[in-house]
């Protein structure tokens, strides 16, 4: 994942985005509930300019299944 990315959802979650891996989710980062994760989604798509779809963005189970779907839009 690389920093932008990172820092992105950081931002969304107000935390320090040293706390961020591939592996972050709702059951290891505290802030991280269900209406952050579309908040997370909806920013994502408007930065990259991309469209995830509803079951695309549901079913995501942690950051690093985000970014590499992200990757395949981009």
């Amino acid at each position: 994942m690389n920093e932008k990315f990172k820092e992105l959802v950081a931002q969304v979650l107000e935390i320090d985005v040293n706390r961020l891996s591939e592996s972050s989710n709702t059951s290891n980062i505290s802030e991280w509930d269900s209406l952050l994760h579309w908040e997370i989604i909806a920013e994502i798509e408007r930065t990259y300019k991309i469209k995830f779809t509803m079951s695309e963005a549901a079913a995501f189970k942690n950051l690093g299944e985000i970014y590499a779907a992200l990757q395949g839009k981009i």
